[in-house]
């Protein structure tokens, strides 16, 4: 059964818009996860007296404000923003992705996550097109 509330794009489930942007988003933060690791671990590795201060202020705007950052944001289908109840559901499902990620690398999900992570060099984001928008 299909619960979703906006019926312009009937042809809709669930899977297309509340899953796969839940796992583009989990995939995302896990990207930025790690390359943030790689980041802070080239900074350590090569600090030396002189350069502290100015790798800490690098790392520092590395992890920035989450808020503004494309590699954290979920995206819903648009149309879902005209519905009343968007926004609380958005802030329940951003509150898990964290979770998600943490799942993934404590049970080594993805067998080779250094490919992985050096394959995606930009955030995933879904695009919903529907038969309706012609």
């Amino acid at each position: 059964t299909d619960a979703t509330l906006d019926r312009r794009c009937v042809g809709m489930p669930d899977s297309f818009i509340r899953t796969i942007p839940i796992w583009c988003a989990v995939m995302n933060r896990l990207v930025w996860h790690c390359n943030n690791i790689i980041t802070k671990s080239k900074h350590h590795l090569n600090d030396d007296d002189a350069d502290t201060h100015n790798n800490n202020d690098k790392t520092k705007e590395a992890e920035g404000d989450e808020t503004l950052n494309p590699w954290m944001e979920l995206h819903l289908p648009f149309y879902l923003q005209s519905l009343n109840d968007i926004k609380e559901e958005h802030d329940k499902i951003t509150a898990t992705l964290d979770n998600h990620v943490q799942y993934l690398l404590k049970h080594s999900i993805i067998t080779n996550l250094s490919e992985f992570v050096s394959n995606i060099k930009k955030p995933l984001r879904p695009y919903w097109i529907c038969y309706e928008d012609f």
